[in-house]
């Protein structure tokens, strides 16, 4: 499943569960997304993450690590 388009209507959202694609409409993005004819399930962290990624095309970097200091020793 993903986020095909934003709309102001809500998300335009594409899934392929149940052995076809299909798409649905969702006003807001709530903790999860269901597909109304599948029932497939997504977290909408990762959808939204997704079509950021597609639509600005960037490669996600590694995050840097942070050493931790203890400050007043």
């Amino acid at each position: 499943m993903y986020i095909d388009d934003k709309l102001a209507e809500g998300y335009v959202m594409v899934c392929d569960g149940g052995g076809e694609q299909h798409s649905f409409l969702v006003r807001n993005l709530s903790l999860s997304v269901q597909c109304p004819s599948c029932g497939k399930v997504e977290l909408s962290v990762d959808l939204a993450t997704d079509f950021v990624m597609r639509q600005s095309d960037v490669t996600p970097q590694p995050m840097a690590r942070l050493d931790r200091q203890v400050v007043g020793s």
